[in-house]
């Protein structure tokens, strides 16, 4: 560059007004650039669509929770010392098996003390019947009659208590199945009546769930159902519906009937685990070898559903009206508008 050209650009710059339209002109270049790749963005919002047959099916999906249906809490009435334990947690036991057995003397010697004092309450009652024959009693007298009853029929009461746990020492199963829960894993431990030992069978395994009462009228006894847990998102387990239950109760979304699907090919507890939350997807309606559309591709305008089709002379989109059926949650039924092989306009 020359001496000249270089004193000419220097005194173009040092002019402000010249400075000023350079300004204006990179802010315009850069706001051009700007409009064209937004442009390009907005072409690549959209992807062709070939319309093709295939089937769709409209589902109900619900959520569940693994259960079983031979499966029981086991607990001594009176409590007690626990002397004998014949399984532990997650064992196997048999049907009739000996789960447990407390200390029955303690028992023995409680039910010796209660029939004591039953028997000398019946003696005081029984003298004070006596007493207040052919008497006329005031409302205060008469209350302390009642509680003196109450007291001596409470004292039958813990006679026949303890009279059931002497006779029900020893715990066994009602069914062949696992030991879910044991309240301890050594004897020697004194139980209460609210300690627990959990049995189930996992040979019975279902699903559990509820279905709303606005949804309640399109279930039937039989209708086929997936069940898929969330510990395995990628794995479908084929069900149906055993059961649904005659009276409504109240769950999380107000009125739902509650609904059972056996699980009849799982019968251990080393993959599925009973409280495992699971989704329950059940076919309502299947209707094969039609018209499908995705539902990105619809758009309503005036009552109106509508598509953009590419014509296949002009190379354009047009929009066209058409008439839906069947719809699942990604997909439409075409019944009419469109035909097989047609090119449709959907948004990415």
């Amino acid at each position: 560059m020359t001496k000249t050209k270089k004193v000419k650009i220097k005194n173009f710059l040092s002019n402000k007004k010249h400075r000023l339209w350079l300004v204006l002109f990179l802010i315009l270049v850069t706001a051009l650039i700007v409009f064209w790749r937004r442009g390009q963005n907005k072409q690549g919002e959209f992807t062709e669509y070939q319309v093709v047959r295939q089937d769709i099916s409209q589902t109900l999906v619900l959520s569940g929770t693994l259960d079983a249906k031979e499966r029981v809490y086991l607990n001594f009435l009176a409590g007690g010392k626990l002397v004998y334990l014949g399984a532990k947690e997650g064992d196997w036991v048999k049907k009739w098996q000996t789960i447990a057995t407390i200390d029955y003397r303690d028992l023995q010697k409680n039910l010796e003390k209660n029939l004591n004092f039953y028997e000398n309450r019946r003696l005081d009652w029984d003298a004070q019947l006596e007493e207040d024959k052919d008497q006329v009693l005031d409302d205060d007298e008469q209350r302390a009659r009642k509680q003196n009853q109450n007291l001596l029929e409470n004292t039958v009461l813990d006679v026949e208590i303890i009279s059931v746990g002497v006779s029900n020492r020893a715990m066994t199963a009602p069914f062949a199945g696992v030991l879910l829960t044991v309240p301890t894993p050594v004897t020697g431990v004194t139980l209460s009546p609210t300690d627990f030992f959990e049995l189930v069978n996992p040979q019975t395994l279902l699903l559990r769930a509820e279905v709303d009462e606005i949804d309640f009228s399109l279930l039937n006894l039989g209708q086929k159902a997936n069940l898929i847990f969330d510990s395995y998102p990628g794995e479908s387990i084929e069900s149906e519906i055993s059961f649904i239950a005659l009276k409504s109760t109240v769950g999380s979304t107000g009125t739902v009937f509650k609904l059972e699907l056996p699980m009849s090919d799982i019968e251990d507890l080393t993959k599925y685990r009973i409280g495992m939350n699971a989704d329950v997807e059940i076919e309502l309606v299947k209707k094969t070898n039609v018209l499908v559309i995705p539902l990105e591709a619809i758009n309503n305008q005036q009552g109106q559903t509508i598509v953009r089709v590419k014509d296949q002379s002009s190379r354009e989109y047009k929009e066209r009206v058409i008439e839906l059926g069947l719809e699942s949650d990604e997909a439409a039924e075409v019944l009419t508008g469109l035909e097989e092989g047609d090119i449709i306009l959907i948004e990415s």
